[in-house]
């Protein structure tokens, strides 16, 4: 117990991440009954848990600075790091952000089989804690200018942000009586 706490707190101090904590194993799961695709696979990242451990305390360090200034109609490297500085993130989380992202490698488990660890030079591993916060960082700016340039008095913007569809512009008329 003493060595992890030793370890969270050089970590935290001297914006280092572990390289075993970045090392990430990919269940695949199917998305619904049919598994004979492979396109209905999600890879679903396992990490170590001291990682999960240090992502919740970056989650809530992060959160704290970034939720008020985030696209309120919206529900859900380098670039992400620019993000962070534009929204005003405190620089030594953005150091600790950019070091969980840095020289992380993922592999393929499935039951007994594990593939070779490769390594992954963009994105955040699914399943990890931070990826969802960090997905709606990268994604706020560009739902900010939809809402800037489609919004008003007669058009609501709500906007559901996944892998499959930025936004879309549903105007509502009035039904003829």
């Amino acid at each position: 117990m003493y060595q992890c706490l030793h370890t969270l707190n050089f970590s935290f101090k001297n914006y280092a991440f572990p390289t075993e904590w970045k090392n990430g194993y990919i269940t695949p799961i199917h998305k619904d009954l049919k598994n004979d695709c492979i396109d209905n696979l999600r890879p679903i990242t396992q990490t170590d848990v001291h990682s999960k451990v240090s992502e919740g305390f970056m989650y809530d360090r992060l959160h704290i600075q970034i939720i008020d200034k985030l696209n309120p109609h919206q529900y859900n490297h380098s670039k992400l790091i620019h993000a962070l500085s534009d929204l005003g993130v405190n620089h030594h989380d953005i150091y600790r952000v950019a070091e969980f992202l840095r020289q992380r490698t993922q592999c393929t488990r499935d039951k007994n089989i594990v593939s070779n660890l490769l390594s992954i030079s963009n994105g955040t591993p699914q399943g990890t804690k931070l990826a969802c916060l960090l997905f709606i960082v990268l994604v706020d700016k560009i739902l900010k200018s939809f809402y800037e340039k489609f919004h008003n008095e007669t058009n609501t913007m709500k906007a559901f942000v996944d892998d499959m569809c930025v936004a879309e512009v549903v105007k509502y008329g009035c039904l003829p009586i």
